[in-house]
């Protein structure tokens, strides 16, 4: 057997230079966890994983299930985001996210927003995605504001318009304040799903309502080449074994970002019709 520590110690010039100084990119000294207790934990992998994490996904359950079954993270805001700062990420090709792996011996990590053409590396890591159901995603993040009703319409009747909400707003201001310059904005309520699975930028920026089949076709390729994909709620053992997890002590994981389903039955109805592509890569990840 092969513990982690003796997989993912390499070297890193063994990685190369070509994407310019290691040093250009944030520091991760102070954010790398590991638990020395469980060095010898063997984990039947021979890559590090990379969870796909949408807002309001279940991430920070499945960071402190990362936890419980010894992987060694990125730690930041308790969800073992990979991409630091967050709200300013550095754009990470292949070989540039794999020396910051190595580096410091990161077995897992999340990515909380849509990689851009050149990010998605299934030849050096094993991609999962642990999808929540699409609409209660949605309802949970609208319910945060008061803005629901304002913000669907627009989706309704916005095809090919930015997917910066227009109006005066605190999803606005939370997602496109000064200074930021990677919030999702009307995407998330726009097929996110299927976009975030595209890797491509043409279609992580696509205008509200220009995904197609041919963006589902291209995503649902990709799903298929992750080493794990499957439904939030239908996690347990047998599941989980393909990435050498446990789902014992789950129940002490945290849960965030609960919905408080403060939508109208007729408002989840039209987030179901305009997020069709979502809703089929959703059923497929549930078959």
């Amino acid at each position: 057997m092969i513990s982690t520590a003796v997989i993912f110690i390499v070297s890193l010039n063994a990685f190369g230079d070509r994407e310019g100084d290691i040093s250009i990119l944030p520091d991760y000294a102070y954010t790398c966890r590991f638990d020395a207790e469980t060095a010898g934990s063997e984990l039947r992998r021979q890559r590090p994983l990379v969870h796909v994490h949408l807002s309001h996904g279940g991430g920070h359950f499945i960071a402190n299930l990362a936890k419980l079954n010894h992987e060694r993270t990125f730690l930041q805001l308790g969800s073992c985001d990979g991409d630091l700062p967050r709200l300013q990420p550095v754009i990470r090709l292949c070989d540039t996210r794999r020396r910051e792996f190595a580096m410091h011996q990161v077995t897992f990590a999340q990515v909380e927003r849509g990689l851009e053409s050149g990010e998605f590396c299934p030849q050096i890591f094993d991609y999962v995605l642990f999808v929540r159901d699409p609409i209660m995603r949605m309802d949970s993040h609208l319910s945060k504001y008061n803005e629901a009703e304002k913000i669907i319409t627009y989706i309704e009747h916005g095809r090919g318009k930015s997917l910066t909400v227009p109006f005066e707003s605190e999803f606005n201001r939370m997602l496109f304040a000064p200074g930021t310059n990677r919030g999702e904005g009307l995407a998330n309520f726009d097929n996110i799903l299927t976009r975030w699975l595209t890797f491509t930028s043409y279609w992580l920026h696509a205008p509200v309502g220009h995904i197609n089949y041919t963006a589902y076709t291209i995503a649902l390729a990709n799903l298929k080449k992750f080493k794990l994909y499957a439904s939030l709620s239908h996690l347990n053992n047998s599941v989980l074994r393909t990435i050498g997890w446990s789902y014992a002590g789950a129940d002490r994981a945290e849960r965030h970002h609960h919905a408080d389903h403060r939508l109208t039955p007729g408002q989840l109805d039209r987030l179901r019709a305009l997020n069709v592509w979502d809703l089929k890569l959703y059923s497929f990840a549930m078959a």
